[in-house]
């Protein structure tokens, strides 16, 4: 799927984004980086992984009840952006907004969350690389008992 970068002040996890083709490659710079490096290869061997990391609380209290709840979702399922507007008394397009500001892609799994007719996008993405991320994640998580998704 690509590179993917982590970025930690401390013991605690700032963000994470999919690098560009020409991103440079840096080895873990921290024990806590190595540890988040180490969950990650366990997590592209058995996608049921479950991560264990401080992350850094940033942005508004609305988001950061949704990225809570998208740690909810469970591995080899999905949700509605709708579905998830009515747990957090939201609307959609919030839900999506929230989404696409993740910073932590994959770690706080908002390739989980989808639209009513479809895939959605990612990360403010409706089509190309980042989309195609996103149904390879999907993809991934397939064979986890449980999968319920049409997409």
């Amino acid at each position: 799927m690509g590179k993917f970068a982590l970025y930690s002040r401390g013991e605690v996890l700032l963000g994470s984004a999919w690098c560009s083709a020409g991103c440079r490659e840096y080895g873990p710079r921290s024990e806590t980086l190595a540890g988040i490096l180490l969950q990650l290869q366990q997590y592209w061997l058995d996608p049921g992984v479950v991560f264990s990391f401080a992350l850094l609380r940033q942005g508004t209290p609305f988001r950061n009840r949704v990225w809570a709840a998208l740690i909810d979702i469970p591995v080899g399922r999905t949700v509605t952006y709708a579905q998830l507007a009515e747990i957090l008394d939201s609307s959609p397009r919030a839900i999506g907004g929230a989404c696409r500001e993740n910073p932590w892609p994959l770690l706080v799994p908002c390739h989980r969350v989808v639209a009513a007719s479809g895939i959605g996008g990612y990360a403010g993405q409706t089509r190309g690389r980042l989309l195609q991320i996103k149904r390879q994640l999907l993809g991934h998580e397939a064979g986890v008992p449980g999968w319920t998704t049409r997409v």
